[in-house]
C-alpha cells in the first residue's frame, strides 16, 4: 500500500512535469532498479602490496608464537 502523502507529492510533481503519475513512478522505478554508473563517488579501495621493508621485525620463538595467538583468540576486541 502507498503512502498517501507520498502519492500527493508524486501527483504534484507529475502536474508541474505535464506527464501522469504512472509515467513518474515508472520513471523513477527504471532509476531505482538501474545499476549505478557513478563509480567516482565510492573511495577506492587500495592494498598495500607486501614487501619485507613493511613488515615489522621481531625475533619470536615458536612458544612465544603460540602465547600470542592464544592471546589475541582470548582477549575481548578493543582492549
Amino acid at each position: 500500500m502507498l503512502n498517501d502523502k507520498l502519492v500527493q507529492a508524486a501527483k504534484k510533481k507529475a502536474a508541474e512535469r505535464h506527464t501522469s503519475l504512472s509515467a513518474l513512478v515508472n520513471e523513477a522505478l527504471r532509476a531505482s532498479l538501474k545499476p549505478s554508473q557513478d563509480k567516482g563517488s565510492e573511495t577506492p579501495f587500495k592494498v598495500t602490496p607486501f614487501t619485507p621493508e613493511n613488515v615489522k621485525k621481531t625475533d619470536t620463538s615458536p612458544d612465544q608464537f603460540y602465547d600470542l595467538l592464544v592471546a589475541e583468540d582470548t582477549e575481548p576486541y578493543g582492549s
